[in-house]
């Protein structure tokens, strides 16, 4: 009995020690990748919005893309949705209306019949550089 009387307090400043290590473990940070340095970009090409009503198109890659095509994923097995992309110029928005959205047999994307998991965009800019970005449909 001697010995658990002497270790009595030694367990909660143990507990306390440990929980103040694993909190500075959580809230640090590793080592990060700085924008522009090997093998990182310090922004995507493309950028991506979704809306209840439309999606929002970025070009960031500095140079006009003149090809493409925007395509809403499914959940599950439904065939996707798309449409061309426009010729976008350089730093330029564009927004596409999500009711101009077809499948291949002509049926219009709406938003409260097919459940979207994800929006992908492919594209070409003028010097033949392939562009594919996706992000989740919210």
């Amino acid at each position: 009995m001697r010995c658990l009387v002497r270790f009595r307090g030694f367990v909660p400043i143990a507990l306390s020690l440990s929980l103040a290590a694993s909190a500075l473990a959580a809230c640090s940070t590793g080592p990060q990748a700085e924008a522009g340095s090997v093998a990182t970009s310090g922004a995507e090409p493309l950028g991506i919005s979704v809306s209840s009503t439309h999606l929002t198109i970025e070009n960031r890659a500095g140079l006009p893309l003149l090809e493409g095509q925007i395509l809403i994923v499914p959940r599950g097995v439904a065939p996707q949705f798309s449409v061309p992309l426009p010729r976008i110029e350089g730093n330029q928005k564009r927004d596409i209306v999500l009711s101009d959205f077809r499948s291949r047999d002509g049926t219009p994307f709406r938003r409260g019949i097919t459940r979207a998991r994800a929006v992908r965009v492919i594209a070409t800019d003028i010097s033949g550089k392939k562009y594919e970005h996706e992000v989740p449909f919210e």
